[in-house]
């Protein structure tokens, strides 16, 4: 692992969320998912973008008590986020 970048999948979540919400609608764009579907999925996934991001102080690798680090320190040594 690199020193200062977190591996963790909690930290790409926002970037996976925003992609899945890009295939949904270019999938519905194409017609391979129907617009109802469309209609669900998409405010599904942001949905839960925003609750984890709500929950980030529940992240097992990170801990909220180092100012230096902008309030993160890594639990395995390497900066968080």
């Amino acid at each position: 692992m690199s020193h200062g970048i977190c591996k963790c999948l909690c930290h790409k979540s926002v970037g996976i969320g925003i992609t899945l919400i890009g295939l949904t609608l270019l999938l519905g764009r194409f017609g391979v998912l129907s617009t109802d579907t469309v209609s669900i999925v998409w405010p599904a996934i942001l949905t839960i973008i925003g609750l984890k991001k709500v929950c980030k102080g529940f992240c097992k690798c990170c801990k909220t008590d180092t100012p230096s680090t902008g309030g993160h320190t890594h639990t395995h040594g390497q900066g968080c986020c």
